[in-house]
């Protein structure tokens, strides 16, 4: 009978969490990989300019009544 990798790495206890552990870095590696290969989405809604705007109009009505 042929052993096969899976027998050796069934039978030693040391290979199947190193290769386990390996294999946890690689999944790692993707996932910041796929975090750091996305491109930050431009926010083109007005919501964030208006509200600034009124918040600088408002200073400025209550600088000229003082």
């Amino acid at each position: 009978m042929q052993k096969t990798f899976d027998f050796y790495r069934s039978t030693n206890s040391r290979l199947a969490a190193s290769l386990d552990q390996e294999d946890q870095y690689e999944r790692y590696l993707k996932r910041i990989e796929t975090i750091v290969g996305k491109k930050p989405q431009l926010d083109l809604s007005n919501s964030h300019y208006m509200s600034f705007l009124g918040r600088c109009k408002e200073a400025a009505r209550n600088h000229r009544s003082q």
